[in-house]
């Protein structure tokens, strides 16, 4: 090497060896393929770095390095094998004596790998339980524990703090913090590096509120989220000749359930599985609507109050129950404490039921039909209904906020109860373009407005609903808020 301070070996087959000051820049085969592949970027401080010509780890040079100041310099580890090694600056001064200040320790583990998240989005507020998917991100059995992923980054932000979870190998779970609307990677950090950005890790923060959110389905189970919704989307759809008629929210607006006219559940984010029509709960009551089959096709779906179960109802209003959701009765077997002159009065029906929402804590539920018709079952109120009264377009959807609900109209207009009361906040009757029809109504958060979703355009927003933008709408057959 130059000053005669050191040499290089070379064998047969191309391997080199170092004495001295000479330097490793690699052989015949580049790397051994036994090695951790370096890559990391080290931030070495220290002093009269102005000059220097070289930064090795141990022998080996840095495979690139760049002086910031006279007090640091960043390089990029080369390939080494697992241990502790001196990282060393050369300058026209002479090289920087070693000491356990410098240490860099190589471990054998691979650099993590994302290959996707879900959602890929959410608030810029925050809160949003992201699933990352990938490899490397444990050791696995027996393995050293320093090769487990030991950050998740939101760009340069940390996971929401205590929010990562090491679910395996290949899954981990975080929350994302806090940030400004915009994309952004989301990487994964192990002792042998950090994941490579991809599109399949970004992220876009939403400057929309949260709470100000819905999912838009198609009759194909094609969902669009808008707003502070996430995009999600089920991992599983089997269809078959079955179209997607309806879709429920999980608790904290993170996940959903789509139904189809058979009774089968396609779950979406933190929405679990809890059975159809096929897996009916042995625990209902005998004589309760499980013990039949479904007759009238399955028309909607309402979540239980902690969202470990839901209720299936048909056009004949039978009742179906999956996970903790209890059976409070159907029209069949009417609820004796309705008020006289209820709906529940009225048998059999004089049209097909088209809905069902849960009560607040989950221990009821209304069943409304597309002549207004309210059924109430359980804690669910008797309010009124529009049974009886002429109408000049079937009902189609149904919310309810408290003891209060509304209904919708194919034609958008829109029916509160109790009459006159403050939740009424506009209807689109009489402003629906030719050929157009609602097809549901979604609740904000605060009670305060709610969107009406159409067939072909975008959701219109009354009372506090936010206008919200996102792909164009067509063929939609329901929608939920997050």
């Amino acid at each position: 090497s130059p000053g005669g301070t050191g040499y290089w070996l070379v064998d047969s087959a191309g391997n080199i060896y170092t004495a001295g000051t000479a330097l490793y820049y690699g052989g015949p085969s580049q790397l051994n393929p036994n090695l951790p592949a370096g890559g990391t970027s080290v931030t070495v401080t220290g002093t009269n770095f102005t000059g220097a010509s070289a930064v090795a780890f141990g022998k080996t040079a840095a495979t690139s390095f760049t002086v910031n100041s006279d007090t640091s310099i960043t390089a990029s580890s080369p390939a080494g094998a697992a241990g502790a090694v001196d990282v060393t600056v050369t300058t026209p001064s002479g090289t920087s004596a070693t000491g356990a200040a410098d240490q860099f320790t190589y471990t054998s583990c691979s650099a993590p790998t994302v290959s996707a998240i879900a959602p890929t989005g959410g608030p810029a507020a925050g809160g949003t339980s992201v699933t990352i998917t990938g490899t490397n991100f444990e050791s696995g059995s027996g393995s050293s524990a320093t090769c487990q992923a030991s950050a998740v980054n939101f760009g340069s932000t940390p996971a929401g703090a205590g929010s990562v979870i090491i679910n395996s190998a290949t899954s981990i779970t975080a929350v994302s913090p806090a940030q400004a609307a915009g994309t952004v990677d989301v990487t994964v950090t192990n002792a042998g590096g950090t994941s490579a950005k991809s599109s399949a890790d970004q992220f876009t923060y939403s400057s929309t509120a949260p709470g100000q959110g819905y999912w838009l389905v198609t009759s194909q189970g094609t969902v669009d989220a808008y707003g502070s919704a996430p995009a999600i989307t089920p991992a599983v759809m089997n269809l078959g000749p079955n179209k997607v008629v309806a879709i429920a929210t999980s608790p904290g607006g993170t996940g959903y359930w789509l139904v189809d006219s058979a009774g089968n559940i396609y779950t979406a984010g933190t929405a679990l599985y809890y059975g159809g029509p096929s897996q009916l709960n042995p625990n209902l009551p005998a004589g309760g609507s499980n013990a039949a089959v479904v007759t009238g096709g399955i028309v909607g779906i309402a979540a239980t109050a902690d969202g470990k179960g839901y209720w299936e109802v048909d056009g004949q209003g039978d009742i179906f129950t999956f996970g903790d959701a209890g059976y409070h009765g159907t029209p069949a077997q009417l609820n004796p404490s309705a008020p006289a002159g209820g709906s529940n009065s009225v048998l059999p029906l004089n049209s097909p039921i088209v809905g069902i929402v849960s009560t607040g804590d989950g221990q009821g539920y209304w069943e409304v039909g597309a002549d207004g018709g309210i059924f109430t079952f359980g804690d669910a109120t008797f309010q009124g209904s529009m049974g009886g009264v002429k109408l000049a377009a079937p009902v189609v959807g149904m919310i309810a906020f408290g003891t209060n609900y509304e209904m919708v109209g194919a034609d958008g207009g829109v029916f509160t109860f109790p009459p006159g009361s403050p939740i009424f906040h506009g209807s689109e009757h009489g402003s629906l373009p030719a050929g157009i029809t609602a097809v549901g109504i979604a609740e904000t958060s605060t009670g305060a407005g709610y969107w009406i979703a159409n067939s072909s355009t975008p959701a219109a927003n009354f009372g506090d609903a936010q206008s919200l933008t996102g792909p164009a709408a067509s063929g939609v057959v329901a929608i939920a808020a997050s």
